[in-house]
């Protein structure tokens, strides 16, 4: 077997590159085009160009992922995404839960397995603002027992946002009808098929 430095300058008449540009070579060569990078960051290449390798598949857009999504691509550098996101958060309130085996810690919300709900659905959608930003990220929000009771549809996502909706959300009571929750959620889903994220 031929050693690779040999092989570079015997065979391919070449000098060769070393691991460090060996493994340059293999990553992808796309590139975060956002224009506020500071300056430190504009020096580091692993900051500005996409972590996958060459001809990687697409990197999917989700609000919580470690890296920016942007156009297919994975960065680490810190910035708002470009991306819009839509998420749609569909919730029961029939009269199970109206059960306190299960409590939140805040007192915004009823005290019990529903306002557990709902405070971890507050909790999910403030690390979403926290990581992509208030402007590009769009609520829908319903409630259902025998059928859809409760909708708020596109609104654009704040923080706390469902603490502030807390004196609109309806108690829980009532029967447990998913086909009717599920076949509106999906109506609304194929309105905005196109550009969005499901949860």
């Amino acid at each position: 077997m031929i050693p690779c430095d040999v092989y570079w300058h015997q065979v391919l008449k070449q000098e060769y590159p070393g691991r460090e540009e060996m493994k340059l070579a293999k990553k992808c060569n796309a590139k975060c085009d956002f224009d506020g990078h500071g300056e430190d960051e504009k020096k580091d290449s692993d900051l500005l160009y996409c972590v996958g390798e060459v001809l990687h598949d697409e990197f999917k857009p989700d609000p919580l992922a470690s890296n920016l999504i942007i156009s297919g691509h994975a960065f680490k550098c810190v910035h708002p995404a470009s991306t819009e996101f839509d998420i749609y958060i569909l919730i029961d309130k029939s009269g199970s839960m109206s059960s306190s085996d299960l409590k939140p810690k805040l007192s915004s919300f009823p005290a019990n397995r529903m306002g557990a709900v709902l405070e971890s659905a507050n909790t999910f959608l403030n690390e979403v603002v926290n990581k992509v930003g208030e402007d590009k990220t769009f609520i829908t929000f319903m409630q259902f027992d025998n059928g859809v009771t409760f909708e708020k549809t596109k609104e654009k996502l704040k923080k706390d946002w469902i603490i502030n909706l807390a004196s609109s959300i309806k108690p829980a009571d009532g029967g447990t009808n998913f086909d009717a929750a599920i076949t509106r959620l999906l109506q609304l889903i194929d309105k905005e098929s196109e550009r969005i994220l499901h949860y």
